[in-house]
This record gives C-alpha cells, structure tokens and sequence, in this order.
C-alpha cells in the first residue's frame, strides 16, 4: 500500500496545480537562494494538514467502519475527478519570464507559497478523503498515518524543488512539455482510482 500511494501523491505532486505554478513563477523570476523560500512554505503548509489529519482520521476510525468506507469511496472517486479534469483541462498558466534584478523579500515568498498550501482544496482532499484508502485498519492508525504523512510531504518537497530547478535552469522547455505532463499524470491517476474500488 505504501508503494502505491508513492506512485499516487508523485502523480499529484508533479500534475500541474496553484503551487507547482508558484514554483515556476518563482523559478523564472528570482534567483534560485530566494526562490527557494518559497519550499518552506509549501512545507509549512503541508505539516500543518498532517498534524491536522493525524487527529481527524484517526477519529474517522473510532467514529465508524462504514464512515471509513464511505470515505474512502469518495477518495478514490475525487482521484477520478483530478485525473479527467487533467486531461481534459483548457487552462492556461500565465508564466512571468522576467528574471528580477531586485531581490525579493523572502518572508513574503514563504508567506504567498504558505497561504497557497493551506488554500489548495486538491491538498486538503488528499488528507482528509484520499489518505485513508491506505490505512491498514488492524494495523497501528497513527504510526500509518505518519509514514504516509512523511512520504507524501518529501514528495511535494521534492516535485517543488524539481520545477524550481527546472524553471531557473531551462524554462522554455518544461513550459513545452506542461501539457503532456498533464495528460500522462491525469491517465495514470484514473487506473490508481479504479484499482483502489476494486479493493474496497
């Protein structure tokens, strides 16, 4: 189970959203000593939704068996809907190609990418519906929850610091292959969501 929620939160984390286009942004625009405060708040943001679901899912066992199979319905039917949504979605990322001769405030860099952790629903969803697919209910819940917690979290850190590099390093090519980008993770996210039904 371990394995296959690494494969999940790498497909979410690296599957274009609000902070991976904070990370590109920042990436083109400052140098990479400054725009790297803006992991930290990313980081922040995802410790503080651990600690929050630490509590939260654990009480959702307590609570009812059935409630924890509901949830995880909704889980797995949620990852349905970010893996269409990435294939088929229009949207178009406005990236600023400006690299600053100004050094910009670091505090405001983590506060932005904080706020924007903290206020993206695909974050919060992954913790509170899609975590507990991967809880063993005869195991120890809170030792589960954090391992999945660590390795979710090292991800993010991982795939924000990976666009980071790439956007400082080679812009024009990571904003040429966005799209496919997109439809693999988006493809790969609904075969994951399947197999989970499958096993409830």
């Amino acid at each position: 189970m371990y394995y296959l929620f690494f494969v999940t939160v790498i497909l979410l984390a690296f599957s274009p959203g609000p902070n991976v286009v904070l990370m590109i942004n920042n990436g083109l625009r400052y140098q990479l000593k400054d725009a790297v405060f803006a992991v930290f708040g990313i980081f922040s943001g995802l410790i503080f939704f651990a600690v929050i679901s630490s509590f939260s899912v654990q009480g959702v066992f307590k609570f009812s068996t059935n409630f924890y199979t509901y949830l995880k319905f909704v889980g797995a039917f949620y990852l349905i809907y970010l893996g269409i949504k990435n294939i088929i979605s229009k949207d178009k990322y406005n990236f600023v190609n400006a690299q600053s001769s100004v050094r910009p405030n670091r505090f405001k860099l983590y506060y932005e990418s904080l706020i924007c952790c903290l206020t993206n629903p695909k974050i919060l969803f992954l913790y509170v519906a899609l975590l507990p697919n991967y809880i063993v209910n005869e195991k120890n819940i809170l030792i589960q929850i954090f391992t999945l917690s660590f390795i979710q979290i090292s991800v993010v850190v991982f795939s924000m610091v990976t666009y980071l590099l790439i956007a400082n390093r080679a812009s024009k090519i990571l904003l040429a292959k966005i799209k496919y980008i997109r439809y693999f993770s988006g493809s790969v996210m609904i075969l994951l969501a399947l197999s989970l039904l499958v096993t409830i």
